[in-house]
């Protein structure tokens, strides 16, 4: 069943890092994978369903990924962040 493969979302407000990243996910052979075209998209479907893992664009317009990491803590234990984020 569709449900029992880990889930990935990719939240990205570019395009193009969305279909780049999906062609390379779906070309190793993962099957569930779902994309937002920002913030608050993604925090609608993180409450719909289970993600196993998030692929997020710290950088969108239209979301304070601090704010949203905290709002999901609470649902779902810590969050993980992977690379970096510089403000220079």
């Amino acid at each position: 069943m569709a449900t029992d493969l880990p889930g990935i979302l990719i939240v990205d407000d570019n395009e193009d890092n969305r279909y780049t990243l999906q062609l390379m996910l779906e070309s190793d052979g993962h099957e569930r994978i779902t994309c937002a075209t920002g913030g608050n998209e993604a925090l609608a479907l993180i409450g719909k369903e289970k993600f196993n893992l998030v692929l997020l664009d710290l950088m969108m317009p239209d979301f304070e990924w601090r704010r949203g990491s905290q709002s999901n803590q609470e649902r779902s234990g810590p969050p993980r962040y992977s690379g970096r984020h510089d403000q220079r």
